[in-house]
């Protein structure tokens, strides 16, 4: 019989503004505790009394009296700061059990002693793409694919044809300053090259001079409009999937660098997942998850990607509602039912050991 896991201890490596903390930790967790009804504490690093100490509670319990069929989970900690110090203490004390989490190279731009400290001595290290498993594999045996989820949202899009062409609604989504080179380098110099009206909506602006640097990387094409909302409230994910719903197509460039080579297509997903095409790179997990022709379609150059702009705005109604369904059919993959059932047997298996 495989052993009961009650309860999950999570500390993470920033607070809940991070995507990766929403999804692959708290929304993750809650939907445990309401499926399979687990408890579970949920820790981050911060210098607000009331965190601070939440966190010298939680840390003492697991050091000195750690609940009945619990695991540890330790999310992408890699700084050398007090926090992490204290948390490969607790490591060192008490491997039990334990679980690194990560879905990012930060190895690749950061100092990796730290997360190679975790990926080593952890009982197990989930990972949210291939590149990352080939990475971590190799300091760790006991390592698995955890793809990032999207959560379960309701909505859906569907576009006419005479809508799409009297204006293409182009989006993407993500931290522009942490895309931006891919998206000056390969999708932006692709508007200039259209002659029938687009709107671009950016969500992840978040200062001035980024709003600055894409209006002048893209010119002022009188067929371009742009939309860059920001004061976002993220926390509200119902309202920015609303809000992609009333996209037609979403884009996802990457440069084929070590960094994106290891992300886990998480902008992709959250396209699918209202039913949109993708227009994305070919790079890392994206070639997992997005089909040629299917539910969207590969792009390297700005060429491509004014071709493919072209393609989704002369498509029929019949043409384009089967990308829309192909790609909201493969969005159970990547769901959070998927997650948590992986997430959770994973655990069971090192608790067995």
């Amino acid at each position: 019989m495989a052993p009961k896991i009650t309860h999950i201890y999570w500390f993470a490596y920033f607070n809940l503004d991070e995507p990766s903390v929403r999804y692959r930790a708290l929304y993750a967790l809650q939907h445990l505790q309401q499926q399979a009804g687990l408890s579970f504490d949920l820790v981050y690093p911060s210098y607000r009394r009331q965190a601070f100490l939440h966190f010298c509670c939680i840390y003492l319990e697991v050091l000195l009296g750690r609940k009945k069929g619990s695991v540890v989970v330790f999310q992408k900690i890699y700084s050398r700061g007090v926090y992490a110090r204290m948390l490969q203490l607790l490591l060192l004390l008490r491997p039990q059990n334990t679980l690194y989490d990560i879905d990012d190279a930060e190895y690749v731009r950061r100092r990796p002693q730290t997360m190679r400290f975790f990926m080593k001595y952890c009982s197990a290290c989930s990972v949210g793409s291939g590149a990352l498993f080939d990475y971590v594999f190799a300091l760790n045996k006991r390592t698995f694919l955890l793809s990032s989820p999207v959560i379960h949202h309701g909505f859906q899009r569907h576009t006419s044809a005479s809508n799409r062409q009297r204006e293409l609604v182009v989006g993407w989504i993500g931290y522009y300053d942490a895309h931006r080179e891919s998206l000056m380098e390969s999708f932006f110099p692709a508007l200039r090259q259209l002659d029938f009206k687009v709107k671009l909506v950016l969500l992840g602006v978040r200062r001035p001079w980024e709003w600055e640097e894409i209006v002048q990387s893209i010119g002022n094409p009188t067929w371009i409009s742009l939309e860059a909302p920001f004061n976002i409230d993220w926390y509200n994910e119902q309202a920015v999937y609303e809000t992609m719903a009333g996209w037609d197509v979403g884009v996802s460039p990457l440069l084929d660098d070590a960094f994106n080579r290891a992300k886990s297509a998480f902008k992709l997903k959250q396209c699918l997942s209202v039913g949109l095409p993708v227009l994305a790179s070919a790079t890392g997990e994206n070639a997992v998850f997005l089909q040629h022709g299917f539910n969207g379609f590969f792009c390297e150059t700005a060429d491509d990607y004014a071709t493919q702009l072209r393609v989704i705005r002369q498509a029929d109604d019949a043409t384009y509602q089967a990308w829309s369904t192909a790609a909201l059919a493969g969005a159970p993959r990547f769901g959070m039912d998927v997650y948590t059932q992986t997430l959770l047997a994973q655990m069971r298996a090192m608790v067995q050991r």
